[in-house]
Protein backbone atom coordinates (compact mmCIF):
# COMPACT_ATOMS: atom_id res chain seq x y z
CA UNK A 1 0.00 0.00 0.00
CA UNK A 2 1.34 3.48 -0.93
CA UNK A 3 0.85 7.08 0.63
CA UNK A 4 1.31 9.86 -1.80
CA UNK A 5 0.66 13.54 -1.81
CA UNK A 6 -1.87 15.58 -4.08
CA UNK A 7 1.38 16.91 -5.39
CA UNK A 8 3.07 13.29 -6.33
CA UNK A 9 5.13 13.01 -3.78
CA UNK A 10 5.79 9.92 -1.83
CA UNK A 11 4.64 9.85 1.72
CA UNK A 12 4.68 5.83 3.24
CA UNK A 13 4.80 2.40 1.72
CA UNK A 14 3.22 -0.30 3.48
CA UNK A 15 3.84 -4.26 3.37
CA UNK A 16 2.37 -7.43 5.26
CA UNK A 17 6.19 -9.02 5.60
CA UNK A 18 4.80 -13.02 4.82
CA UNK A 19 6.10 -13.34 1.32
CA UNK A 20 4.47 -12.95 -1.75
CA UNK A 21 1.25 -11.41 -1.70
CA UNK A 22 -1.20 -8.80 -3.38
CA UNK A 23 -3.55 -5.89 -2.11
CA UNK A 24 -7.11 -5.75 -4.28
CA UNK A 25 -8.81 -3.02 -2.92
CA UNK A 26 -8.72 -0.14 -0.59
CA UNK A 27 -11.12 2.44 1.13
CA UNK A 28 -10.86 5.75 3.25
CA UNK A 29 -12.75 6.50 6.76
CA UNK A 30 -14.04 9.40 7.46
CA UNK A 31 -10.80 10.24 9.82
CA UNK A 32 -8.67 9.03 7.15
CA UNK A 33 -7.57 5.50 8.30
CA UNK A 34 -6.64 3.35 5.55
CA UNK A 35 -8.52 0.03 4.49
CA UNK A 36 -6.88 -2.15 2.67
CA UNK A 37 -7.58 -6.56 1.61
CA UNK A 38 -5.61 -8.85 -0.93
CA UNK A 39 -4.16 -11.78 0.07
CA UNK A 40 -0.64 -12.55 1.68
CA UNK A 41 1.13 -15.89 2.38
CA UNK A 42 2.32 -16.38 -1.31
CA UNK A 43 -1.31 -15.22 -2.33
CA UNK A 44 -2.82 -18.26 0.71
CA UNK A 45 -4.72 -15.88 3.49
CA UNK A 46 -7.22 -13.74 3.15
CA UNK A 47 -6.02 -10.35 4.53
CA UNK A 48 -7.35 -6.78 5.58
CA UNK A 49 -5.04 -4.58 6.51
CA UNK A 50 -5.95 -1.19 8.97
CA UNK A 51 -3.35 1.71 8.87
CA UNK A 52 -3.05 5.34 9.85
CA UNK A 53 -3.54 7.88 7.66
CA UNK A 54 0.74 8.00 8.27
CA UNK A 55 0.84 4.39 6.91
CA UNK A 56 1.11 2.82 10.56
CA UNK A 57 -0.74 -0.39 10.98
CA UNK A 58 -3.45 0.03 13.45
CA UNK A 59 -4.45 -3.88 12.84
CA UNK A 60 -4.08 -6.84 10.59
CA UNK A 61 -6.10 -9.60 9.96
CA UNK A 62 -5.11 -12.45 8.05
CA UNK A 63 -7.02 -16.26 8.05
CA UNK A 64 -4.84 -18.92 8.60
CA UNK A 65 -6.92 -21.85 9.17
CA UNK A 66 -8.57 -22.08 5.22
CA UNK A 67 -6.61 -20.41 2.06
CA UNK A 68 -8.57 -17.55 0.72
CA UNK A 69 -8.48 -13.86 -0.80
CA UNK A 70 -10.34 -10.94 -0.22
CA UNK A 71 -11.34 -9.04 -3.54
CA UNK A 72 -13.20 -5.93 -2.11
CA UNK A 73 -13.93 -4.23 1.39
CA UNK A 74 -16.81 -1.80 2.88
CA UNK A 75 -17.08 0.46 5.79
CA UNK A 76 -20.15 0.56 7.66
CA UNK A 77 -19.97 4.17 9.60
CA UNK A 78 -21.01 2.38 12.70
CA UNK A 79 -17.72 0.49 13.10
CA UNK A 80 -17.53 -2.76 10.99
CA UNK A 81 -15.42 -3.43 8.14
CA UNK A 82 -16.88 -5.89 5.61
CA UNK A 83 -14.23 -7.63 3.47
CA UNK A 84 -15.63 -10.24 0.32
CA UNK A 85 -13.71 -12.76 -1.74
CA UNK A 86 -13.16 -16.53 -1.15
CA UNK A 87 -11.85 -19.09 0.69
CA UNK A 88 -10.87 -22.68 -0.39
CA UNK A 89 -10.37 -26.50 0.19
CA UNK A 90 -7.85 -28.41 -0.59
CA UNK A 91 -9.99 -30.29 -3.35
CA UNK A 92 -9.95 -26.87 -4.70
CA UNK A 93 -13.55 -26.57 -3.78
CA UNK A 94 -13.81 -22.74 -3.15
CA UNK A 95 -16.73 -21.02 -1.03
CA UNK A 96 -18.32 -17.15 -1.26
CA UNK A 97 -17.00 -15.38 1.42
CA UNK A 98 -17.80 -12.37 3.67
CA UNK A 99 -16.04 -11.21 6.72
CA UNK A 100 -17.31 -8.96 9.16
CA UNK A 101 -14.67 -7.57 11.26
CA UNK A 102 -14.81 -5.58 14.49
CA UNK A 103 -10.92 -5.38 15.63
CA UNK A 104 -9.92 -6.38 17.61
CA UNK A 105 -13.33 -7.87 19.72
CA UNK A 106 -14.91 -9.43 16.86
CA UNK A 107 -14.44 -11.30 13.61
CA UNK A 108 -17.68 -13.14 11.66
CA UNK A 109 -17.19 -14.77 8.90
CA UNK A 110 -20.28 -15.94 6.33
CA UNK A 111 -19.47 -18.48 3.82
CA UNK A 112 -22.32 -19.84 1.07
CA UNK A 113 -22.04 -22.33 -2.14
CA UNK A 114 -19.25 -24.54 -2.97
CA UNK A 115 -17.59 -25.32 -5.95
CA UNK A 116 -14.77 -24.51 -8.07
CA UNK A 117 -15.20 -21.12 -9.09
CA UNK A 118 -17.36 -19.24 -6.19
CA UNK A 119 -16.55 -15.87 -4.80
CA UNK A 120 -17.57 -12.49 -3.72
CA UNK A 121 -16.05 -9.97 -5.23
CA UNK A 122 -18.05 -6.69 -4.16
CA UNK A 123 -19.39 -5.69 -0.80
CA UNK A 124 -21.38 -2.55 0.25
CA UNK A 125 -23.37 -1.31 3.36
CA UNK A 126 -26.81 -0.15 2.62
CA UNK A 127 -28.91 2.69 3.82
CA UNK A 128 -30.66 0.22 5.97
CA UNK A 129 -27.32 -0.74 7.42
CA UNK A 130 -27.75 -4.63 6.15
CA UNK A 131 -24.93 -5.86 3.72
CA UNK A 132 -24.62 -6.16 0.34
CA UNK A 133 -22.06 -8.97 -1.84
CA UNK A 134 -22.02 -9.95 -5.04
CA UNK A 135 -20.23 -12.47 -7.09
CA UNK A 136 -20.95 -15.72 -8.63
CA UNK A 137 -21.96 -19.18 -7.62
CA UNK A 138 -22.37 -22.50 -9.38
CA UNK A 139 -25.96 -23.91 -9.29
CA UNK A 140 -26.95 -27.63 -9.91
CA UNK A 141 -28.97 -27.08 -13.02
CA UNK A 142 -27.91 -23.63 -14.71
CA UNK A 143 -23.87 -23.51 -13.77
CA UNK A 144 -21.80 -20.61 -12.80
CA UNK A 145 -24.21 -18.22 -12.26
CA UNK A 146 -24.12 -14.60 -10.83
CA UNK A 147 -24.83 -14.20 -7.15
CA UNK A 148 -26.38 -11.32 -4.97
CA UNK A 149 -26.53 -12.09 -1.38
CA UNK A 150 -28.81 -10.04 1.72
CA UNK A 151 -26.51 -10.28 4.75
CA UNK A 152 -28.22 -9.62 8.64
CA UNK A 153 -25.46 -7.49 9.64
CA UNK A 154 -26.25 -8.31 13.47
CA UNK A 155 -26.92 -12.06 13.30
CA UNK A 156 -24.22 -12.02 10.29
CA UNK A 157 -26.93 -14.50 8.13
CA UNK A 158 -28.32 -14.58 5.17
CA UNK A 159 -31.16 -12.41 4.16
CA UNK A 160 -31.65 -13.55 0.66
CA UNK A 161 -29.64 -15.36 -1.71
CA UNK A 162 -30.38 -14.13 -5.57
CA UNK A 163 -28.81 -15.89 -9.08
CA UNK A 164 -29.21 -15.02 -12.59
CA UNK A 165 -28.42 -17.53 -15.17
CA UNK A 166 -28.11 -15.59 -18.81
CA UNK A 167 -27.85 -18.71 -20.93
CA UNK A 168 -26.99 -21.53 -19.24
CA UNK A 169 -23.37 -20.78 -19.48
CA UNK A 170 -20.32 -19.14 -16.90
CA UNK A 171 -21.86 -16.07 -15.78
CA UNK A 172 -19.91 -13.70 -13.56
CA UNK A 173 -21.08 -10.25 -11.65
CA UNK A 174 -17.72 -7.76 -11.79
CA UNK A 175 -18.81 -5.37 -9.72
CA UNK A 176 -22.42 -4.06 -7.84
CA UNK A 177 -23.90 -0.65 -6.47
CA UNK A 178 -25.94 0.01 -3.89
CA UNK A 179 -27.87 2.96 -5.39
CA UNK A 180 -29.56 5.77 -3.65
CA UNK A 181 -33.33 4.79 -4.22
CA UNK A 182 -32.75 1.02 -2.13
CA UNK A 183 -31.77 -1.26 -5.30
CA UNK A 184 -29.16 -3.22 -6.10
CA UNK A 185 -26.85 -3.06 -9.11
CA UNK A 186 -24.50 -5.66 -10.57
CA UNK A 187 -22.24 -5.27 -13.34
CA UNK A 188 -20.66 -8.64 -14.98
CA UNK A 189 -20.95 -10.67 -18.12
CA UNK A 190 -22.87 -13.67 -19.48
CA UNK A 191 -21.88 -16.46 -21.75
CA UNK A 192 -23.78 -19.23 -23.83
CA UNK A 193 -22.17 -23.01 -23.73
CA UNK A 194 -20.13 -23.79 -26.87
CA UNK A 195 -20.23 -20.52 -27.92
CA UNK A 196 -17.16 -18.22 -28.34
CA UNK A 197 -17.36 -14.37 -26.54
CA UNK A 198 -19.24 -13.03 -23.90
CA UNK A 199 -22.53 -10.66 -23.20
CA UNK A 200 -22.52 -7.55 -21.29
Amino acid sequence: VLGVSDSGVDRWSYRVDSGAGIARAIICDPLGNVYACGATRDYQRFTVASLTPGGVQRWLFSESDVPGEALAIALDPNGPVYAAGYMSQPDSTQYFTVWQLTMPDSVQGLVLGGSRDDAAVAVSVGKDGNIHAAGDMEMDSTGQDIAVVSIDPDEFTDFWVYTYDYAGGRDHAQAMLYGSDGNIYVAGYGSIPQKAGFAF
